[in-house]
């Protein structure tokens, strides 16, 4: 995390292996990001700081996500589902 206008550390926390993807849901203040282990970090940014709020790993190499701020569901192409075969994984925040 760091401060917008001089660029400076504020605070370090833990994603998953090789975070590349981050997305906000304005509405509830959640920012997820997606890493390349296919794991899923959500931190509460309605606070100060960065809290925890959830882990997850919706999927191998799901390091792409989007959030729809008006029914905060979030959205991860998989390339290869639980059959092989691409899915989309859709997650709802639950607050």
């Amino acid at each position: 995390m760091v401060d917008a206008v001089s660029l400076a550390e504020i605070a370090r926390v833990a994603t998953g292996h090789g975070p590349d993807v981050m997305s906000v849901d304005p509405g509830l203040g959640l920012l997820d990001v997606a890493a390349e282990s296919g794991d899923q970090a959500v931190f509460d940014v309605a606070h100060a700081g960065l809290s925890d709020a959830l882990r997850a790993h919706p999927g191998d190499a799901a390091h792409t996500v989007s959030v729809d701020p008006a029914t905060h569901r979030v959205f991860f192409p998989l390339s290869k589902g639980p059959a092989g075969t691409p899915v989309l994984r859709v997650m709802q925040a639950a607050r």
